[in-house]
């Protein structure tokens, strides 16, 4: 899967249809002068003197936008599996969302020795009140004393954000937002159930996982659904108290919550199609990708859903797929930023729900289209919107002069339908052109 460079001439992709996704205005008929990793020049195609000097690549009624990103993953020890389904999906950047160590370190390993060089941000391990035996992609935080030294064995990992899940107790996590601020650590992931969402924001939590605590924070009986959430055994029991949490749905609670997230920058991450999944529409599919994974974790699927269906949780799934779908269709009304993320993890790790890398992708920014966004609004979501949050602006998100050279060349147009956003005839990659089928 070694990828690189053609030749070394400037990479020009001629007669290209460029689409500005913070306006949705298309730049028709335009040359993209492409050196090194950086756009260097913008031209109208008929400006083209010299043509023996370029690398050309013909694309006459194809369409441009910037790199997909997906906010919310584990690549944890499949960065073989991931790398080439993520780089076929035109996902050329990602977030991990909690992966050990030793796994981060060899994903970037695997980038490097294959000359792909992908935007990683990374979490490192999960906060949480347990660790998984024989596996260190989880962090006990609960029982230590002593969390600034967890905050700085994250910091000289190299992790650039802090990942918290529900059973971070309130005294830990107050006093890690206040080391992690130390560190320049932004702390992101779940609102623990013994923490308000509007504690979360108001402490400085960068961004919330799964549309957690909104319910909870949102409902007229929160401080008495808090305690069943606190003490329940697991995380599945504490979660099956959003039904209550939906049904007392308190209007006013829920938009001072979303008033406080716009004044604290907070960025939302919905993964709406892992709860899709659950539910009585895909809980018996088998998806297309199962031709690329074990039959070991397929039975592994097989085994969650069964579980799934011996509890009778499908109803539940379904009444909170639809709850959710209308939360998030309020927070895109009050403009509140949401990015995607899919929480793909093909593990054999406790919940395995059938989602894969890089297809899930273009099935979250479809689900947001089923809530109300526009198709632009949705490709922002997975463009614009990641790389303001990781404060890379000035470099991504845009197909202009100067930016970096990550961007996808589309054979049909994703402003007319979001499945077009899948359509991809070419990846460029730090300045570097592939066709997408040599990746799967």
């Amino acid at each position: 899967m070694k990828y690189q460079r053609y030749d070394d001439r400037p990479l020009l992709l001629k007669s290209a249809n460029i689409i500005d996704l913070y306006s949705g205005y298309i730049h028709y008929n335009k040359n993209i002068i492409v050196y090194s990793d950086r756009i260097i020049d913008i031209q109208d195609s008929v400006c083209l003197q010299d043509d023996t000097k370029y690398m050309i690549v013909d694309c006459t009624d194809k369409f441009i936008i910037p790199a997909l990103w997906d906010m919310h993953i584990h690549i944890l020890c499949n960065a073989d599996l991931a790398i080439p389904h993520l780089l076929a999906n035109g996902v050329l950047g990602i977030r991990d969302m909690g992966s050990s160590f030793k796994e981060i370190e060899s994903l970037r390993a695997k980038l490097k020795e294959n000359s792909l060089p992908m935007n990683v941000y990374v979490t490192g391990p999960i906060l949480d009140d347990k660790t998984i035996p024989g596996i260190d992609s989880r962090i006990n935080i609960a029982e230590t004393d002593d969390v600034l030294s967890v905050v700085k064995e994250l910091y000289e990992s190299g992790s650039d954000y802090i990942k918290v899940h529900y059973k971070v107790p309130y005294d830990k996590y107050c006093k890690l937002l206040k080391h992690a601020k130390k560190f320049k650590l932004p702390v992101v992931g779940h609102v623990p159930y013994d923490v308000s969402i509007m504690e979360a924001i108001r402490l400085g939590q960068r961004s919330l996982e799964h549309l957690s605590g909104i319910f909870l924070g949102s409902s007229s009986s929160e401080d008495v659904l808090r305690e069943r959430y606190v003490t329940a055994e697991n995380n599945m029991l504490a979660e099956l108290n959003e039904k209550e949490a939906a049904e007392t749905f308190d209007e006013n609670k829920f938009e001072e919550i979303m008033k406080a997230s716009i004044e604290n920058d907070v960025y939302y991450t919905p993964t709406m199609r892992i709860m899709k999944a659950a539910t009585s529409e895909l809980i018996d599919s088998k998806p297309e990708f199962y031709k690329y994974i074990s039959q070991e974790l397929i039975d592994f699927m097989e085994d969650f859903t069964k579980e799934l269906k011996k509890f009778n949780l499908i109803p539940f799934f379904d009444y909170m797929y639809e709850q959710k779908m209308k939360l998030l269709s309020k927070i895109h009304v009050l403009k509140v930023p949401i990015m995607v993320g899919t929480d793909s993890h093909c593990s054999m790790l406790g919940d395995q729900f059938k989602i894969f890398y890089g297809c899930s992708v273009h099935e979250e920014m479809q689900e947001l289209v089923n809530c109300g966004f526009s198709n632009l609004e949705a490709l922002q979501c997975a463009t614009i919107n990641p790389v303001k949050f990781l404060n890379i602006a000035d470099d991504f998100g845009k197909i202009e002069t100067g930016k970096i050279a990550d961007f996808l060349v589309l054979n049909s147009n994703p402003l007319e339908d979001i499945k077009n956003a899948q359509d991809i005839e070419y990846i460029v990659l730090k300045g570097m052109l592939k066709p997408v089928k040599e990746f799967i």
